[in-house]
């Protein structure tokens, strides 16, 4: 007996092959999704090439900035330069202003004391000590009211202001004498006088005049070199005046201002006779009053009696 197998499905090739063909081919997505997924490859890919432009404008700036920096380093190296440079020259000035400031800035009391050292109307020869060879300083403080006699006709002779000399041993023998021009006194070094009619001053820095005092050529025997006039010295308040003489070098201040300064080549003095004598005579209506220190001329000593005296003349 023949048995007879069917196989399942066997009768009906055209359903195994519709299976087939079912199997390779995918599933369709409809239109919406379909456009979805195209438009996110679209970004993808318009992602990558920005990416890659903004990697080389990275590197383009990077390249920049090094470059701008390495100038900056040589720029920040003379900015500090010159900051440093201004920063000393300010302290500089400050320094400098701070040290002036201090030398003129004192109180009443300091200036009454500065005023105060002067008094004398003679300096005695042991004050001198080495004058002839260091040099020194006269300081003189002065005022002439308006009402002065010094100029009146009767009064119209040369009046010495100050000698220093060996040719009298006191102001009472000078009193007696009463020289009446800046001839009539041998050796000043210096001599300062009043001129006969105007309120100038004539500096005399006199070695060669031997002649004495009642000797008509002694004039002569003075070389112009040797006498200086300071025109117009202040009338009616104080007035402060430095002269500063040694064997090389005159200067003159008044209130604080350079107003001669001339070279000198003279022989230095023997001073251990010399005094000097300063005129005070208030019935003249002249006041004053001086002192004497050794050395150069110290500005700072200038400016601060300049402004003692102006402080006593407010």
């Amino acid at each position: 007996m023949v048995k007879v197998f069917r196989l399942r499905g066997g009768a009906t090739s055209d359903e195994n092959n519709q299976e087939k063909e079912d199997l390779s081919e995918e599933p369709e997505l409809d239109q919406e999704e379909q456009d979805d997924e195209d438009d996110q490859d679209s970004k993808d890919e318009s992602l990558l090439p920005l990416g890659d432009k903004m990697g080389e404008g990275l590197k383009t700036t990077q390249g920049i900035f090094n470059q701008l920096l390495s100038l900056n380093y040589f720029l920040l190296i003379f900015v500090l330069i010159g900051v440093v440079s201004v920063v000393q020259l300010i302290y500089a000035i400050y320094k400098k202003l701070s040290g002036d400031k201090k030398a003129i800035d004192m109180t009443e009391q300091d200036k009454e004391d500065t005023i105060s050292r002067f008094g004398s109307n003679v300096i005695s020869s042991d004050q001198f000590n080495n004058f002839g060879t260091d040099g020194g300083v006269f300081h003189f403080i002065i005022n002439v009211n308006n009402n002065n006699t010094l100029w009146e006709p009767d009064n119209h002779y040369w009046k010495y202001l100050m000698i220093m000399t060996d040719s009298y041993d006191s102001p009472e023998e000078l009193a007696d004498e009463d020289p009446r021009c800046w001839s009539e006194t041998s050796n000043q070094y210096p001599g300062i006088w009043i001129h006969p009619y105007r309120n100038d001053l004539l500096v005399v820095v006199n070695q060669s005049n031997d002649g004495g005092m009642n000797s008509g050529d002694a004039a002569a025997n003075l070389d112009v070199s040797n006498r200086w006039l300071i025109e117009n010295f202040p009338l009616g308040k104080y007035f402060y005046m430095a002269v500063a003489l040694s064997n090389r070098k005159l200067d003159i201040y008044m209130d604080g201002n350079l107003r001669l300064s001339v070279p000198l080549n003279l022989d230095a003095p023997n001073v251990n006779s010399y005094q000097a004598f300063l005129r005070d005579k208030p019935s003249e209506g002249l006041d004053s009053t001086f002192n004497f220190t050794l050395g150069d001329v110290d500005i700072s000593t200038v400016k601060r009696i300049t402004s003692a005296v102006e402080s006593r003349n407010n």
